[in-house]
């Protein structure tokens, strides 16, 4: 891939060049880029960061943390749609407290402990156990999507399906569940694929695809459905009471009530605070405690391997992060990654992104792509760049600490080494009479190889329009993680010959570096517990339907046993 290639991506992210002659695109190249026009002289930037509006970052890290709880937990407002299979063989669960099957559209679980909370609401304890016989077509939306939140987790969905984000929708999940099936009936989709505390599956149709293999009365446990559902689409209830009624009875039992018309409990007493347990049953019940936390514990299974019963086509992944959605722009601003929404895209956006999402379902099979695996692609760039630019990062804290300044940059320099190991040539070196960290030239070629290595140097008429924003979104977050090490490394050089003074002014330079680095990746597989947590806790970030109050991300030890009264847990 050439300084071409490179200029011209810098265009399409947003990177903004100075004014030079240029060579115009043709008109076929510019629809595909969005770009007017290429800098002949974009090769001397190399060293200038991404303007505030590039989203190279975020489709970036969308793309890694697809089906993965932990990530999708703390960037819960989702902005992707990607088109996917359930396969052959994939045990579902579905719990309810009524015997008689589910007939009409419903939520099943893809873990038994996800599902058993519903279950264990009523009287008695269901298990529905289906497995599919023939692969199930889905829509997977991403982030935290069916957190009954309203502002933002459900957006992409709702945009879909009614064309508008609105608060007084957050509770419309009966009515979201069946205009959504309505609306992928005709597009070929069978189910929609969310999370919620863990993975769900919205099946549209029963009686297609899957089969019944186990249909159980189960010991209940002392989890109750909660009294009421909320009296207002702003008000949460307690631990998994969000979900009040919506997994249960079926389409013809159920009643809608309030101004957002969410599904009410089923007509009857509620069950008693304590159950009686079942004849011959000794002891004590499971307590509801175990029940919320092991369906938690079940959705952290998939925290850094992404749900592998899922598999996603990312030629047909459409997200709101592209920047042809140029509405979105201006509501970004001043806002983080874990507030940013799509629900604020103009009516002209909306339309085009759900005429891009219709045609993904809808594209023939034979439309050749490029092959490349974009998720696989994903993982190698954080397993080569992440904990090195997280260690990294932590050395240069050090210079708080009592540790000499001169050790630390010596400890910076070797890391920085082994990062550009495989960039470094012999023939980029600055010359014997300049100052390497102040006339730059001389690393321009390591900054290319790095950037580009690892990305495919396909001709762009292999890639399909939206493999070509994932290609530039790739190349984009490579091209700023490479400028920020090339440019400690211009400083590094010569740092053992230099003055103490001149070596603190340089790691406090590279310490912000690299904290500016970081925190616009924002890859959530760093974000966590620090120091780990012992043998008897997990590590934990508040989780929608765990508890009330979500505004405080920071990540969190908890005891095993018994988490609710030991937060934070004292280690």
């Amino acid at each position: 891939m050439n300084s071409l290639i490179l200029a011209l991506v810098f265009n399409v992210l947003g990177y903004h060049v100075g004014s030079a002659a240029s060579t115009p695109l043709s008109a076929s190249t510019q629809h595909i880029f969005h770009s007017p026009s290429l800098d002949s002289a974009a090769h001397n930037t190399w060293s200038l960061p991404p303007p505030t509006n590039s989203t190279a970052n975020h489709i970036f890290s969308s793309v890694d943390s697809l089906l993965k709880h932990w990530h999708n937990t703390i960037y819960r407002n989702g902005h992707a749609f990607v088109v996917g299979t359930v396969p052959s063989g994939t045990v579902l669960y579905h719990g309810r407290s009524a015997e008689i099957p589910p007939y009409t559209p419903e939520w099943l679980a893809f873990d038994f402990e996800h599902s058993f909370v519903f279950s264990t609401w009523g009287q008695t304890a269901w298990m529905v156990t289906y497995v599919v016989d023939t692969p199930l077509k889905i829509g997977y939306y991403d982030g935290n999507s069916a957190a009954k939140l309203p502002n933002g987790s459900m957006d992409v969905q709702d945009l879909l399906i009614w064309g508008v984000a609105e608060a007084n929708n957050t509770w419309r999940e009966w009515e979201r569940i069946v205009d959504m099936c309505e609306w992928g009936e005709p597009l070929g989709l069978h189910g929609f694929v969310r999370m919620e505390v863990s993975f769900e599956l919205m099946l549209c149709d029963f009686s297609k695809n899957v089969r019944i293999i186990s249909h159980s009365e189960l010991v209940p446990s002392n989890l109750t459905m909660p009294r009421r559902p909320p009296r207002n689409d702003s008000e949460e209830s307690d631990h998994f009471g969000l979900e009040t009624g919506y997994h249960l009875p079926s389409m013809g039992e159920r009643q809608l009530d309030g101004p957002g018309k969410r599904p009410m409990p089923p007509p009857g007493p509620f069950p008693p605070d304590k159950r009686e347990p079942p004849v011959g049953w000794r002891g004590t019940l499971r307590n509801s405690e175990s029940v919320r936390i092991e369906a938690f514990r079940a959705g952290s299974w998939h925290n850094l391997f992404a749900e592998s019963r899922v598999h996603l086509d990312l030629t047909r992944y459409v997200t709101l992060f592209d920047p042809k959605y140029s509405s979105l722009f201006s509501t970004r601003t001043n806002q983080t990654r874990m507030t940013m929404r799509g629900g604020g895209a103009s009516v002209a956006d909306i339309a085009q992104f759900r005429a891009d999402v219709e045609y993904a379902l809808t594209r023939p099979d034979n439309i050749s792509t490029s092959g490349v695996n974009w998720q696989d692609l994903a993982r190698v760039i954080v397993e080569r760049f992440g904990d090195r630019l997280d260690y990294l990062n932590y050395t240069l804290n050090l210079i708080d600490t009592t540790m000499d300044e001169r050790i630390i940059a010596a400890r910076v320099r070797t890391q920085v080494l082994a990062l550009l190991a495989p960039y470094l040539l012999t023939s980029a070196l600055p010359f014997n009479t300049s100052y390497p960290d102040i006339d730059i030239s001389w690393a321009k070629p390591i900054h290319e190889k790095c950037s580009q290595t690892l990305i495919p140097d396909y001709p762009d008429s292999s890639f399909l329009p939206n493999e070509l924003v994932l290609r530039n979104s790739f190349l984009g977050v490579t091209t700023e993680i490479c400028r920020v090490v090339t440019l400690i490394w211009t400083g590094a050089l010569d740092i053992e010959a230099q003055d103490k003074s001149v070596v603190i002014q340089k790691l406090h330079k590279w310490r912000m570096y690299t904290n500016d680095l970081l925190d616009w990746l924002g890859w959530a597989h760093l974000i966590r517990c620090k120091p780990a947590c012992k043998d008897d806790a997990f590590c934990y970030v508040p989780t929608w339907s765990v508890q009330r109050d979500l505004s405080d991300m920071t990540p969190r030890c908890m005891h095993r046993d018994d988490p609710w009264d030991t937060l934070p847990l004292d280690l």
